[in-house]
């Protein structure tokens, strides 16, 4: 998966600097992409589902409640500086109204795929899949899948 990432944004990396100005939401806009594409690989290469499956259970994994209990799981464990992506992404004005979330999980989830925008645009490919797998992992536990 860190190939295939590095394969699609190739040219496309940023300086830190850069990155900043960039709005918060346009990251998230990236890594809410990264990270269902992610997830779905992890779930074709785990085992063999029908596509009615696969789509159910990819939902399971990138839907805000399991993004904002994945959030949650690792703040501990992130950086100063993604911490700081974190926590601006949550704090930053959105237009959007969460469909079928709370505002809290809506804003958690935002600021989770910030942070995968980021960390993909910054070539910290290495951090990214990291996390990236922490999510399955947590996600994949918690609804024993």
């Amino acid at each position: 998966m860190e190939r295939l990432i590095d394969n699609i944004l190739i040219d496309v990396y940023k300086s830190e600097k850069e990155l900043l100005s960039y709005s918060l939401l346009s990251l998230a806009f990236l890594g809410d992409s990264i990270h269902s594409t992610f997830i779905r690989a992890k779930l074709v290469n785990d085992k063999t589902y029908k596509v009615k499956e696969l789509h159910s259970k990819t939902t399971k994994f990138v839907k805000a409640s399991s993004q904002s209990y994945v959030l949650e799981h690792i703040m501990d464990n992130l950086t100063e500086e993604e911490k700081r992506i974190v926590n601006t992404s949550r704090n930053s004005k959105t237009n959007n109204i969460a469909k079928n979330a709370s505002i809290k999980d809506y804003k958690n989830a935002t600021s989770l795929e910030s942070l995968f925008g980021f960390l993909a645009l910054s070539n910290k490919l290495d951090r990214l899949n990291l996390l990236l797998n922490l999510s399955y992992d947590i996600i994949k536990n918690k609804e024993n899948l």
